[in-house]
């Protein structure tokens, strides 16, 4: 049996195509968009490499919303870059659609297999599979193949779909068991933990996210994550989408968005955290907010004070 074991839900998508198929491909995004696996609160883009033409659809009360707009080459790289797409699928496979993808600053390229593809792409699809989407990108959909079934992410045995708790452990094969791969939620926590992720990019975001749920457990805690504004968070919820794990984003983390770390921690409603994380060195934002615990006397002097730390690159708990 094979398997795939990946299902992808973007957060906001770029697909590019040639004039020829515009209308084609523009059918097929919005079959997507009013289907199940479609993100609610995601985006397509739909470029016509041709005419520098976009088209953007959503989802309004379950119907696809839509609008198109003319750009320029320079002016269409620099709007896909500040959309900042979770994933970009290029159907042209030409110079200027592998330059767009090569600047896109996407989270993940999918392209037709070749040598571009192999270096420059996260996935790659064959030449028979041009211009469909679900053949392209067959993680984007609920359904499967013939003889494939898809592994759901989960983190705990309460949520495995009815279909997978039937099954006897010689049914289901070593490489198709249910991805277990987070802390697990603490049921009587007995306080909180503040992550500072990285503020300059998303690299290592989620080796960090699951070190902090292991650690979680064993403190028995729940984790506050701060962003500085909206857009910080949406450009970290990416991370989350293309790797098809939102459910785990809203499960583990609440959000504080606010633009001072310091209000988040000292404001008259915030929790007395635990613990303060770092997921980078020590900047100079970390000992800013270590000399506002000592000016109010937070400063580790008692045990219920927040202690400081950051995120270690090898251990399974944070040290």
């Amino acid at each position: 049996m094979k398997l795939n074991a990946e299902r992808l839900v973007p957060f906001c998508t770029t697909i590019l195509a040639r004039i020829d198929k515009y209308e084609d491909i523009s059918a097929q995004i919005k079959e997507w968009c009013e289907s199940g696996s479609f993100n609610p609160q995601g985006k397509v883009y739909l470029v016509d490499c041709d005419r520098k033409k976009v088209k953007m659809f959503s989802l309004e009360g379950r119907k696809v919303a839509t609008f198109e707009d003319d750009y320029t080459f320079f002016a269409l790289i620099r709007f896909i870059q500040k959309v900042k797409p979770s994933c970009i699928i290029d159907f042209c496979n030409n110079p200027f659609s592998k330059t767009v993808v090569f600047f896109s600053h996407a989270g993940c390229a999918v392209c037709q297999k070749s040598l571009f593809s192999l270096f420059f792409a996260e996935a790659g699809y064959k030449k028979d599979s041009i211009n469909s989407l679900k053949k392209a990108v067959p993680c984007f959909f609920n359904e499967s193949k013939p003889g494939e079934r898809f592994v759901y992410r989960q983190t705990s045995d309460s949520e495995i779909p009815e279909e997978f708790k039937e099954l006897t452990e010689n049914q289901i094969q070593e490489e198709e068991k249910l991805v277990l791969d987070l802390g697990s939620l603490p049921e009587n926590p007995t306080g909180r933990i503040l992550w500072v992720p990285k503020r300059t990019t998303a690299r290592g975001m989620w080796a960090d996210f699951k070190k902090l749920t292991y650690y979680a457990e064993k403190e028995n805690c729940l984790i506050d994550v701060h962003f500085k504004n909206a857009k910080a968070k949406k450009r970290f919820d990416s991370v989350f989408f293309i790797k098809g794990r939102k459910m785990d984003l809203d499960r583990y983390l609440n959000p504080v968005v606010c633009e001072n770390l310091s209000d988040a921690i000292f404001k008259k409603d915030a929790p007395d955290y635990k613990k303060i994380i770092f997921s980078f060195g020590m900047t100079s934002e970390y000992f800013k907010t270590k000399s506002f615990l000592k000016q109010t006397g937070k400063d580790r002097n008692s045990e219920n004070s927040p202690r400081l730390t950051i995120t270690m690159k090898t251990g399974k708990y944070l040290k």
